[in-house]
């Protein structure tokens, strides 16, 4: 799904460095916190982990000097909190164990107003997309809780899908304003991919949708030539375009064939 920034990006180009990050995960004394990388190939894998001491304070040095796309997970919590170190990064996490999204206060010393860290454009754009979630569920549950309570089931099934609908534009609209500001990152590879529980923010087998991914996945083709995670979603996009336009195409045939008859 997504890996490491290339060099020739705006970042990549102008620092060097290891880069770490500190955490101080409240009710997190002797707990253990993983670290792993997600590849555009291999999907995520282990990198190492390491158990919070008496103060619930933790250190991972990144393995590199360049910048890639990690996840931090707490045992057995599903809640991941994704991180895009920049090279010579230090980035300090305060949180709670058990809840890191939501909790999760970040600072980098390379943050700034002109260029913002893809680490916290990334955490910004999970706690909107977990509150999103959290109204979707609630919306749920009050189709699922009145269904047989109320006489005008009809009503309230289209009040419930047009709030389900609603949130679910705010969520593309901060999607959209969070990819066309950050094409210079992998921050638009990560939303393409994210979901919010079921429901996809971007669905490339709609015109509309496949045209603004493929606009931004070309710019940061610019930003980042060669990077693996840009060039395979170019590449998946390509593909689902050039099997829209046979299927467009074979119908076409199939109407010629049949005005024939």
């Amino acid at each position: 799904m997504i890996t490491c920034l290339c060099a020739a990006s705006l970042w990549g180009c102008q620092r060097k460095g290891t880069s770490f990050v500190e955490m101080e995960l409240k009710g997190g004394q002797g707990r253990t916190v993983c670290l792993y990388e997600i590849s555009a190939t291999q999907g995520s894998f282990f990198i190492d982990s390491l158990q919070l001491d008496a103060d619930s304070r933790g250190r991972f040095r990144f393995p590199d000097d360049s910048a890639k796309l990690y996840a931090l997970s707490g045992q057995g919590n599903a809640n991941i909190l994704f991180l895009i170190p920049l090279p010579g990064e230090e980035l300090h996490l305060q949180a709670t164990y058990d809840s890191l999204v939501a909790t999760a206060q970040l600072q980098s010393q390379l943050n700034s107003i002109e260029h913002p860290s893809p680490s916290l454009v990334l955490l910004a754009y999970q706690k909107k997309s977990e509150n999103g979630l959290k109204e979707l569920e609630k919306t749920e549950k009050r189709w699922t809780g009145n269904y047989y309570r109320v006489s005008n089931r009809d009503s309230l099934y289209q009040a419930c899908v047009k709030q389900s609908d609603s949130i679910l534009l705010g969520l593309k609209q901060e999607a959209k304003k969070t990819c066309q500001n950050n094409t210079d990152n992998l921050a638009p590879i990560f939303i393409f991919n994210k979901m919010c529980g079921t429901h996809p923010i971007f669905d490339p087998l709609q015109e509309e949708d496949w045209n603004f991914m493929y606009s931004c996945t070309l710019e940061m083709q610019k930003s980042m030539p060669g990077n693996p995670h840009v060039q395979r979603m170019l590449f998946n996009l390509k593909r689902i375009e050039s099997a829209r336009r046979n299927e467009a195409l074979q119908q076409e045939m199939d109407k010629r064939k049949g005005g024939k008859r």
